[in-house]
């Protein structure tokens, strides 16, 4: 079964590209239909640092993002703390990103 009908939201989605002087860069936006629910978290960053998340983001299968990137949703600017595809009873189903 897809999750396609609960995705009624859209964000931009920027892969990390790197750091400069004043900052981290990242590449070009890809759009994706997406879900987000705001959510209190603390988890582990892919560091193993302690990192407060504040929202999940839930993505189609197969939507390109990786932990650092920069995700824009309703005027929000967040970022990829932790990206894990969920499994189904069929194999892979979704893909749910773990933002601050």
């Amino acid at each position: 079964m897809s999750i396609d009908h609960l995705l009624g939201d859209t964000c931009l989605i920027e892969p990390p590209a790197g750091h400069s002087a004043t900052g981290p860069l990242f590449g070009p936006g890809v759009a994706s239909r997406c879900r987000i629910e705001d959510a209190a978290e603390l988890l582990r960053d892919n560091l193993g640092e302690q990192a407060p998340a504040t929202a999940r983001l839930f993505l189609p299968l197969g939507t390109p993002i990786a932990a650092g990137a920069r995700v824009t949703i309703g005027g929000r600017v967040l970022t990829a703390v932790t990206v894990a595809v969920i499994p189904g009873r069929a194999g892979p189903h979704h893909v749910e990103v773990r933002l601050r």
